[in-house]
């Protein structure tokens, strides 16, 4: 079992979903699926730490794909874990809160990225 595996087998008791709020993978993905992706891209290269983080960002806050490409790093606050989510439309921006594998895949992207060019 990979790193990722052991994450969202160790998350997958408890609810995968935006801080506060109890919610419920989409039943059509299931938790050997989203290992099976997560163990299969290779971190070595800056642009597939970019793909893990953000599918493993998504997985953990239940984050939309709009919401997480509409991301900054501004957005980032990683002294607290969390992510400021502007909302659709005219809705407020909403404050989520990171779990811990989330936020270091992100500072660990971050840092990489600032220091090998990456997105």
């Amino acid at each position: 079992m990979g790193a990722a595996a052991r994450i969202l087998a160790a998350r997958s008791s408890r609810s995968i979903g935006r801080t506060g709020v109890r919610a419920r993978p989409p039943s059509a993905w299931q938790l050997a699926h989203a290992c099976t992706l997560l163990d299969a891209i290779e971190v070595a290269e800056i642009q597939h730490h970019r793909d893990y983080t953000l599918i493993l960002t998504a997985m953990l806050t239940g984050l939309r794909r709009a919401e997480l490409a509409a991301l900054c790093w501004r957005d980032y606050d990683a002294e607290n874990a969390r992510l400021r989510v502007v909302g659709k439309g005219s809705k407020p921006a909403v404050v989520v809160g990171v779990p811990s594998e989330a936020a270091a895949a992100l500072s660990e992207w971050r840092e990489r990225s600032r220091g090998g060019g990456g997105t």
